[in-house]
């Protein structure tokens, strides 16, 4: 491995020139050091689309002629379709309604399993 040395970088997202530390490897590639507290993902995970929640609620209020809100017309409508025997429909509004079903998973192991190698029985 050769010398850790001073280069300068231009990061792709910002412009912003920086100077890191990096040494050449024996198979062509580069390793760089980072500085402490820097995280490897700059940003990490995007955000969510700004002000989403009044934008959902300024669309989702907004009446009719007739006084209905886009939300209550929307929940008629599922609601229309689940009467009329759509199981999916009904999912929908027991699962905003109630929340959704709590599932139990049995993690008890009541059975051995094992893997025969060659001769080896390995149980797990």
């Amino acid at each position: 491995m050769g010398e850790w040395t001073k280069v300068e970088v231009k990061d792709a997202e910002t412009g912003e020139i920086r100077i890191v530390e990096q040494m050449q490897q024996e198979h062509g590639g580069v390793l760089t050091k980072r500085k402490k507290g820097v995280p490897n993902v700059r940003g990490g995970r995007p955000k969510k689309i700004p002000d989403l929640d009044i934008l959902l609620a300024d669309i989702l209020g907004q009446k009719d002629k007739s006084g209905n809100t886009a939300a209550m017309l929307i929940l008629a409508a599922i609601r229309k379709k689940a009467l009329a025997g759509d199981v999916r429909a009904a999912e929908v509004l027991m699962d905003r309604a109630w929340g959704k079903a709590r599932q139990e998973i049995n993690v008890n192991k009541t059975e051995r399993q094992f893997i025969l190698i060659g001769e080896q029985k390995i149980e797990f």
